[in-house]
């Protein structure tokens, strides 16, 4: 968040404030969080930065204690060995240009790492299984990838 400096970042939309709003979006690579979500997943992990949103409709309408949620920890997840990995290579050397479809993360991953980024793939934000449910038991619609299983996950 720090890409957006210290000052309350200040939307405004052309469009009226829809009547259902989502409990999280990805704007800009960063997630927009209602207040419910904010807090079960700073909970889960201290570490996530939160900082204020002012959005404001064509309308009047607010997002009312909505924040950017950012979560920064990177970890090297994957497990190369296990993954399909797709490799390109020039006259110098050979690369890693990508991951396949089968994904497989590290045996050896922290259990209490709730909340984190791949470092090889840093758009995805990915959750344990705990923070899921937890997230789900709170009634919240969301996508999430289940660092456990590699599948997508929506709740709600």
């Amino acid at each position: 968040l720090s890409m957006l400096g210290a000052e309350q970042p200040r939307f405004s939309e052309a469009r009226k404030k829809p009547k259902v709003l989502p409990d999280a979006w990805l704007y800009m690579g960063v997630m927009i969080a209602a207040p419910s979500v904010a807090a079960i997943m700073t909970r889960f992990d201290p570490g996530i930065q939160t900082m204020p949103i002012d959005w404001v409709f064509a309308d009047g309408g607010k997002l009312d204690g909505y924040v950017f949620l950012d979560v920064h920890r990177a970890v090297a997840a994957y497990d190369f060995r296990r993954s399909e990995v797709l490799v390109e290579h020039d006259e110098t050397r050979k690369y890693i240009a990508g991951l396949g479809m089968i994904r497989a993360l590290r045996r050896d991953l922290d259990p209490n790492l709730h909340a984190f980024r791949e470092a090889f793939n840093l758009t995805e934000i990915f959750v344990s299984r705990a923070l899921a449910a937890e997230l789900l038991a709170a009634g919240l619609k969301m996508d999430f990838l289940d660092p456990a299983t590699m599948s997508s996950l929506t709740i709600g």
